[in-house]
């Protein structure tokens, strides 16, 4: 579970008046076994919340917790065993000249140690008598399929995919989507979402889905966030509404 109290942020921006942007929000939190939301317009600040939530900003007030110890108690590496984060950029972190099997065995490596560099790559050789047990979302990938070929021959979803795979473990306590169903068809989001929802019960851990894919944030999350001009508000009664009168208050609140 992560929660959040009493969070404030700032940084400078030229894109408002006031020439700085700040986010406030009071309360956050998401439990253990659940998926919950995050929607919101574009430059509202729902990727500021997720980088404070990961511990990579920290706040000028207010307090994040990982399963009750404060976020800042963990180093960059701890937190990266702790917090899988996949992004709709994420693809663009694959190297061409790597096969699919390289990477997954570079984030069995990064799993084990930390941060690690390409360089030592070829060096890694030892990896491959390791098992894949930690790495949860193979089936996204159809992993036995694609395992030899290179990054540069698959399709633009296959990375995206590949990508979202490679960010999350079943050791992980909170896994963060943010927009990593962006460039996904439907089939594949609608996949990846099931995977989520499986992966939440199974493994006990929590998950924050950041889309602008309204439908898909209403069929998945039972409670939801909406960040407005920088304010964080909680979606009331979210969690106890079918899905067609989630869809509808989410609009409501956003005024579409």
């Amino acid at each position: 579970m992560v929660r959040a109290q009493s969070l404030r942020f700032e940084y400078k921006t030229g894109r408002t008046a006031a020439g700085f942007f700040e986010l406030v929000c009071q309360e956050f939190e998401a439990r253990a076994g659940e998926i919950t939301g995050i929607v919101g317009s574009n430059g509202s600040g729902k990727t500021t919340l997720v980088k404070l939530l990961l511990g990579e900003l920290q706040p000028r007030t207010g307090s994040i917790w990982l399963d009750g110890a404060e976020i800042n108690c963990f180093s960059k590496d701890e937190r990266h065993r702790l917090i899988g984060w996949v992004h709709m950029d994420s693809a663009r972190l694959l190297v061409d000249e790597f096969t699919v099997e390289d990477h997954f065995l570079l984030s069995i490596a990064a799993g084990i140690h930390g941060s690690i560099a390409l360089p030592f790559f070829p060096k890694l050789a030892w990896v491959r008598s390791e098992s894949f047990s930690n790495i949860i979302a193979q089936d996204l990938v159809a992993y036995d399929q694609i395992a030899g070929r290179y990054v540069a021959e698959l399709s633009s979803g296959q990375k995206q995919a590949l990508g979202n795979a490679l960010g999350f473990s079943s050791r992980q306590k909170l896994l963060i989507a943010d927009e990593g169903t962006a460039t996904l068809d439907a089939v594949r989001s609608t996949q990846f979402c099931r995977w989520l929802e499986s992966v939440v019960s199974t493994n006990s851990c929590a998950a924050v889905l950041v889309s602008h894919d309204l439908r898909l944030v209403a069929e998945y999350c039972r409670d939801l966030y909406v960040v407005d001009g920088g304010q964080v508000y909680e979606m009331s009664d979210f969690r106890d509404r079918s899905v067609e009168a989630k869809l509808r208050a989410i609009e409501r609140r956003m005024g579409m």
